[in-house]
């Protein structure tokens, strides 16, 4: 039965400009090594793809509509099911001086945003700056690879999902999920609730569930310290009783 939209997906995916061989982006640790790109820091793997939310091209999100779980395929997008063809309207000459009043210091290469749009300045001379808001990757051919590891259909697999996509670095066997009578339970792992980023992490979760979870009415997080280890407790009582009967 081929996806549709709403379907909660792990996705492996590769888009290279064909043109320059640049990569744009990668879930494969091998493929940001092989590109140049590859950073320590960056966690590697299967991504979750909701289709229909627009995380990866329109055109894309269409092409895995057809395929399987298991699948992989690798297919080229024209400039026009990509970002678009180049537009000579949208390159615009722009003096020194309005760019100056703006606070903006033009300099070769740079983006800068003017009236909500973004650009990057193609030259500067003569007290005036070129500079192109089309796409960067405008009139571009764009290689995608593609593999569908699997669908997800599980509740509690959903919410999971939705949780490592904003906790990309936690291991999720560390975190407690429970989905029953349209509610989800939600336990973090201690070194997760003393992060600074914990309260938008949340906000975060309840939008995502909102959005993409119908079926669950009500989410609870459950935060529970520990104080000292119970064990230690027994000692402490029994020291204490000794010394009153001492």
């Amino acid at each position: 039965m081929p996806f549709k939209d709403g379907d909660f997906l792990l996705v492996d995916y590769t888009l290279v400009v064909k043109e320059t061989n640049e990569l744009i982006v990668t879930t494969r640790a091998e493929d940001a090594k092989r590109y140049g790109k590859y950073r320590e820091e960056e966690t590697y793997g299967p991504r979750l793809v909701i289709l229909g939310e627009g995380l990866l091209l329109k055109s894309v999100e269409e092409e895995i509509k057809k395929m399987k779980e298991g699948e992989e395929r690798t297919f080229t997008l024209p400039p026009e099911k990509a970002f678009g063809k180049r537009d000579m309207k949208k390159i615009r000459i722009i003096s020194v001086r309005e760019l100056h009043r703006r606070g903006i210091v033009p300099r070769l290469n740079t983006m800068i945003e003017l009236d909500g749009r973004r650009g990057v300045i193609k030259s500067v001379g003569g007290g005036r700056v070129v500079v192109d808001f089309n796409h960067p990757y405008a009139g571009k051919h764009i290689i995608c690879y593609i593999k569908v590891i699997r669908k997800i259909e599980n509740l509690n697999d959903k919410v999971k999902a939705l949780i490592q996509r904003r906790m990309p670095g936690v291991d999720i066997k560390n975190v407690k999920v429970e989905v029953a009578d349209n509610e989800v339970k939600i336990a973090f792992p201690k070194e997760v609730l003393y992060t600074s980023q914990i309260h938008k992490v949340k906000l975060g979760l309840l939008t995502d569930i909102a959005r993409h979870i119908p079926e669950i009415y009500t989410v609870t997080f459950i935060e529970r310290f520990e104080l000292r280890k119970p064990e230690k407790i027994k000692e402490e009582t029994k020291a204490k009783a000794g010394a009153e009967q001492a």
